[in-house]
C-alpha cells in the first residue's frame, strides 16, 4: 500500500456556475454535469521529501489528488471552510501573494456523503492540470459535490486579481478527453 503526504489545496473556478470545474460527469439528462468550482487536495508519495521532488521523479504513482466539485446552493453544514477562505480573499492584495488564516479548516464534511457517511469516488490515472501536466497523478474525484453559497463563489470570481489587475474569473484547464483511460467507481466506508 502506498502512503501519501498532504501537500496543499487549491481551487479552480469559472465565470458561470456550469463552467469552472476541471471534471464533469456525464448523465442521461444532459451531456455533461459541470460545477462552478473544484477543490484539489494534492498529495505526494511519502518516499519523496516534497511535492517538487515527487513531480521531478516522474514516478507514475508519485501524486494523488482528491477532486471535489463545488456547486452553488444552500450549504449543508455550518462552519463551511469555503466561507472562511472566501472571507479572507480581500487580504490577498496582488497576484502571487497569500494570506495566513488563523481559523481551522475542516474539509471532512466535503468528503462524506451526508446520507450514508460513505465516500463515493471515481478513480483514474491522469495528469496534473497545471503545467507541466505530468502524467503521474492518481485522481480520486468525489461523486457528491460540495455545496456553498453563491456569495462564496462570487468572492472567488471577484476577490482575486490577475497580474493585470483584472478579476481572476477563469483559472481552470479545459476538460480533456479520456483518451482511453479507464475510470473506476469505488464505494468506500
Amino acid at each position: 500500500m502506498r502512503q501519501y503526504n498532504f501537500a496543499g489545496a487549491h481551487f479552480h473556478w469559472g465565470e458561470t456556475d456550469g463552467l469552472g470545474s476541471e471534471h464533469c460527469f456525464q448523465n442521461k439528462e444532459s451531456d455533461t454535469n459541470c460545477a462552478a468550482m473544484e477543490l484539489h487536495l494534492v498529495h505526494y508519495l511519502s518516499k519523496y521529501g516534497s511535492l517538487k521532488e515527487a513531480v521531478a521523479s516522474e514516478d507514475p504513482n508519485g501524486l494523488a489528488v482528491i477532486g471535489v466539485l463545488i456547486e452553488t446552493g444552500s450549504p449543508e453544514y455550518e462552519n463551511n471552510p469555503m466561507e472562511v477562505i472566501a472571507n479572507n480573499l480581500v487580504h490577498v492584495e496582488e497576484a502571487g501573494t497569500g494570506v495566513t488564516v488563523d481559523e481551522s479548516l475542516d474539509f471532512t464534511p466535503f468528503l462524506l456523503d451526508s446520507n450514508s457517511n460513505r465516500v463515493h469516488v471515481y478513480a483514474y490515472k491522469g495528469s496534473l492540470t497545471t503545467p507541466s501536466c505530468n502524467e503521474q497523478v492518481n485522481w480520486y474525484v468525489l461523486k457528491k459535490p460540495a455545496t456553498v453559497s453563491e456569495q462564496v463563489v462570487n468572492k472567488f470570481r471577484t476577490g482575486i486579481k490577475d497580474d493585470g489587475g483584472h478579476d481572476l474569473s477563469q483559472n481552470f484547464r479545459p476538460r480533456q478527453p479520456l483518451n482511453g483511460r479507464e475510470v473506476k467507481f469505488f464505494d468506500l466506508v
